[in-house]
């Protein structure tokens, strides 16, 4: 059993749908941090990308990845208090059926679109749970030659950018944390405050005008909901994900992404 401390379960319980957190929201500030050096001297061995290259795909892509944070423990005091409302919030448990290595987006996640492969593109991020590794030093410092890199020529940048994600400071290593690390273009809905700064002006009107799409005013601002699972056109919804995976940056905008009907087990 794996476990999520949750401060509002809603979304989850009533909504089912689970949020793949962006960088920028991601409490630890060391967050995706690796030694640029080490990397240099790894990609050294590869004879298809030069150590700037993966460099530069990080930096263009590390605010489009999202990440789900499970925990062995379910009797973490500051757990407890900080990520469930100090004690008021609840823990939800996720049997390990859901991660079964074969098929993890069919066990955890409902399938979005029929006859339509939403992980091309994306094979490294196909809903595969991992134990974070802990460590002082950050990735490729101390332990470039530490992991398999044999199929790196096609697994590209994105091997990079996926393994990065995996690895935290040891002073976190109370949380026993395993990960799902996901691109976020493949969310099934999208609540962002920042619509307006899409970079394609005509996109944006088409969702206003689409029947996926709400808004909400609160107070002063502007909530808006793009159900990008109900987009029965596969190609506006990639350019739709694409262009919302943008404004990852806005620590606020939620990804989220629609959970099977069995996967909450406690």
């Amino acid at each position: 059993m794996l476990y999520k401390y949750v401060s509002n379960p809603e979304n989850i319980l009533k909504d089912g749908f689970i949020r793949a957190t962006q960088l920028s929201a991601l409490n630890d500030p060391f967050e995706a941090v690796y030694s640029s050096e080490g990397l240099k001297e790894l990609a050294s061995n590869f004879d298809f990308e030069t150590g700037d290259e993966f460099i530069k795909y990080i930096d263009e892509n590390k605010h489009k990845v999202g990440v789900i944070s499970l925990t062995e423990s379910k009797d973490n005091l500051l757990m407890w208090s900080h990520y469930a409302n100090e004690h008021k919030g609840v823990i939800l448990g996720f049997h390990t059926s859901c991660f079964d290595k074969s098929h993890p987006f069919e066990n955890l996640f409902k399938l979005r679109m029929r006859n339509t492969n939403f992980l091309e593109g994306f094979e490294l991020f196909r809903g595969d749970c991992y134990p974070v590794i802990y460590r002082k030093q950050p990735r490729y410092k101390v332990d470039m030659y530490d992991f398999d890199y044999s199929n790196i020529s096609a697994e590209g940048c994105d091997r990079i950018l996926f393994e990065i994600f995996q690895q935290k400071s040891d002073e976190w290593i109370y949380e026993k944390e395993h990960r799902i690390t996901l691109r976020l273009e493949q969310a099934d809905k999208v609540i962002v405050y920042d619509l307006e700064k899409i970079s394609s002006k005509k996109a944006l009107n088409d969702i206003i005008k689409s029947n996926f799409y709400e808004v909400e005013e609160i107070q002063d601002e502007v909530k808006h909901t793009i159900h990008l699972n109900k987009v029965l056109d596969s190609t506006s919804r990639e350019l739709y994900a694409s262009l919302l995976a943008e404004l990852s940056e806005n620590y606020r905008n939620l990804y989220l992404f629609k959970l099977a009907s069995n996967s909450v087990s406690s």
